[in-house]
């Protein structure tokens, strides 16, 4: 009969060396005894070798509370969907790059629903829900099954980025994307979506004729992306604002050519702003007011 003992220490499981086993403690119950030592002995555990022997293993404390403590650190981890990667643990927080479908990443951390990632040169933090943790312990079988779908996933989104990124050539003279169309009316949207329509052709056209200015980015993104200038831009990347048809309609006469500001590149509302910026916009040449607003050039 296989008996089994349980103390404070360990859980032993005895075969043919029980009774080994049983004069190795009441060796060590004695010493402790004469010595008046209350000092617990190593960890001692049964590690079965064959089918019908076990082998005795000492296991120190120190290696075992050593082994209890080191953690992984770095996590290797795949997109599920496009997302962003932010300043901080916060989807109001700045958007320092958008990663792509299927890339993989190292992860540093996790806190709560947040991943500590470095992308693209930069630290940062993505949500966890947005990927899957990429398991090395796969079989060699079931890596290939998942190399061959995110190739297949990489296709997809090669394919639809293709088309995201294809530029339709204007009437204004400015190409543009899918996605600049999206967050060039997102912006308007946040700016005058409570004005006219005029308000809003008017918005859209300040942008255009700044891509179309050699005083400003080339393009509508890198326009609406440049430090201080369009804030409201951040509502695109964290998708809390959708435009209007109205807008979108807007944006699209504008992007056809119909431009009401007769060239202008800058407005302000007086409203809103006085002082000194408000003093420097009056030196500009004034090109046309609508629902409050002055349009300059």
């Amino acid at each position: 009969m296989t008996a089994m003992v349980i103390c404070s220490v360990c859980v032993l499981s005895f075969g043919e060396k029980s009774g080994e086993l049983q004069e190795e403690n009441a060796a060590a119950a004695s010493a402790n005894a004469e010595t008046g030592s209350d000092e617990t002995v190593d960890t001692v555990e049964w590690r079965k070798a064959g089918v019908d022997e076990y082998e005795l293993t000492e296991v120190k404390k120190e290696a075992s509370e050593k082994t209890t403590k080191t953690a992984k650190q770095n996590i290797t981890l795949v997109s599920d969907e496009t997302t962003e990667l932010r300043a901080e643990k916060s989807t109001g927080s700045d958007v320092l790059a958008v990663i792509g479908s299927g890339e993989f990443l190292k992860a540093s951390a996790k806190s709560g629903s947040w991943y500590k990632v470095s992308y693209a040169g930069q630290d940062g933090y993505v949500q966890a829900k947005c990927f899957t943790v990429y398991d090395k312990g796969e079989s060699k079988a079931q890596k290939a099954e998942k190399i061959e779908v995110e190739e297949h996933k990489l296709e997809a989104d090669r394919e639809h980025q293709t088309i995201e990124h294809e530029k339709t050539e204007g009437g204004s003279g400015v190409s543009y994307t899918e996605a600049e169309f999206d967050m060039l009316s997102v912006v308007v949207e946040h700016e005058v979506g409570y004005c006219s329509d005029e308000s809003k052709l008017a918005v859209a056209n300040v942008i255009l004729n700044r891509v179309k200015s050699q005083d400003f980015p080339d393009t509508i993104e890198g326009v609406l992306t440049a430090p201080d200038q369009f804030t409201a831009v951040s509502v695109y990347y964290n998708g809390t604002l959708q435009a209007s048809d109205s807008t979108r309609e807007c944006v699209q006469r504008a992007l056809d050519g119909e431009d009401n500001t007769n060239g202008a590149v800058y407005y302000y509302a007086p409203q809103y702003c006085s002082g000194s910026t408000a003093q420097w916009f009056e030196t500009l040449t004034l090109c046309l007011e609508v629902d409050g607003q002055r349009y300059f050039k």
